[in-house]
């Protein structure tokens, strides 16, 4: 589902929810960059980057544009640059 951000989301799973973690997906065509968050690299897509729940800023590739995103505990967004 997509929430009132635009930013696609998943169901939560709650083992990964207890452990205060979420995945920050990006799409196949956006393969290559480094996933950043909140000004610190995380991974490089289209692998999924495991990080803490919460509001954080994400943005895909040196020169993509920040977008602020609430990462579900447990769940999933797609980022997209």
């Amino acid at each position: 589902c997509v929430g009132v951000d635009g930013v696609e989301r998943d169901a939560t799973d709650p083992q990964a929810a207890a452990a205060g973690m979420g995945d920050i997906l990006t799409k196949a065509s956006a393969g290559g960059h480094r996933i950043f968050v909140d000004d610190r690299v995380v991974g490089n897509s289209p692998d999924p980057a495991h990080v803490r729940c919460g509001k954080h800023t994400v943005r895909i590739g040196s020169a993509g544009t920040p977008r602020d995103v609430d990462i579900p505990c447990g769940g999933s967004i797609v980022v997209t640059p």
